[in-house]
């Protein structure tokens, strides 16, 4: 069952993620979505969203996604990778040792042995 646009409404609401912004923000596709794709339609590109103002959601489009990172010192691929994360493990009830074992993996590198660790 494909889920990417209830993920992607979940990125619909909150602020900006680029620190100290506090604007409120919309989905910034990391992997472009296309012009006239319809962005209603299941993708999994849709996973790749995070959440840009408007200023710096059209900053990052007219620099660059590397000159916006170097800029503001945030990597956003990271940034939407932990809040995929995240949106699992509150939207999958699973084990709680195999979500320590992946959060390990993610954040440190370890673990790529048994999930009962």
């Amino acid at each position: 069952m494909d889920r990417s646009l209830e993920y992607l409404e979940s990125r619909r609401w909150g602020l900006c993620d680029v620190p100290g912004c506090n604007e409120p923000a919309d989905p910034h596709h990391l992997k472009a979505v296309g012009m006239g794709d319809d962005r209603r339609e299941p993708s999994p590109r849709h996973y790749t969203a995070d959440r840009l103002c408007k200023a710096h959601h059209t900053e990052c489009e007219q620099i660059s996604l590397e000159g916006f990172e170097k800029k503001y010192k945030v990597d956003l691929w990271w940034i939407a990778l932990k809040s995929y994360v995240a949106w699992i493990v509150e939207k999958t009830p699973f084990r709680f040792s195999v979500w320590r074992h992946v959060l390990r993996m993610l954040l440190i590198g370890e673990g790529h042995g048994d999930f009962n660790k």
